[in-house]
């Protein structure tokens, strides 16, 4: 249930998400936050119900998770269990198609704790290739087809591309080596290259630019 409001506060948050087709008590289990931190993320709101500012916050669909060693079928949930948050309009990149995340684990967590939500957009969209000091969503494959979706910071340095994890964590100080870009924008293990660099996967693909964050209190 809603945590630190009153009873009435409850069931106007509740309420208001409801009448905007908002289901905010399933998607915030899905999620794994507060239903009311995914209430005000949802419908904009900060303290009480206002207009102004607000109306002009832009939905956006949190889609799946990305957590560092979870190898899954797919890195989007099914369509039903995504849910709506309401960000800013975006500056320079307000007209392209935007996405959502949960992060999950410390794999980020010098700079997007867990349960921080993502807000992404594609480098496809974006038209551009990945950069230095990007921010990027990594997509795993290994050659069973499973899939790894973790965020990660692109370094490149004398032209050898490394994926870093940003955390405190012992179990992720280690980078990921690329071997070079493969098919526009997909790095692939090949003979040539080592094995180790890429652990398990045989593919590693830079899908998305973060170019934002929401941390619930």
């Amino acid at each position: 249930m809603l945590t630190g409001v009153s009873e009435a506060r409850r069931k106007t948050l509740l309420g208001i998400g409801a009448g905007a087709g908002l289901r905010i008590p399933p998607w915030a289990r899905r999620a794994g936050i507060a239903e009311d931190a995914l209430c005000n993320g949802a419908i904009g709101l900060h303290g009480r119900p206002r207009r102004g500012p607000a109306m002009a916050m832009a939905p956006i669909y949190v889609r799946g998770a990305v957590q560092a060693g979870a190898w899954k079928e797919a890195m989007e949930w099914p369509r039903d269990d995504w849910f709506p948050i309401a960000v800013p309009p975006g500056g320079r990149v307000r007209r392209l198609p935007r996405f959502g995340l949960t992060v999950r684990g410390p794999s980020m967590n010098a700079v997007y704790p867990d349960r921080a939500t993502l807000i992404c957009v594609r480098f496809s969209d974006l038209g551009r290739a990945p950069r230095s000091g990007d921010r990027v969503i990594c997509q795993r494959v290994n050659r069973n087809g499973m899939i790894e979706a973790t965020v990660k910071e692109l370094v490149i340095a004398n032209g050898v591309a490394w994926l870093w994890p940003r955390s405190d964590h012992p179990a992720h100080q280690t980078p990921i080596r690329l071997p070079g870009p493969r098919d526009g924008g997909a790095w692939r293990d090949h003979p040539t290259a080592d094995a180790h660099d890429l652990g398990d996967s045989e593919q590693v693909d830079l899908i998305a630019l973060v170019i934002g964050s929401y941390i619930a209190e």
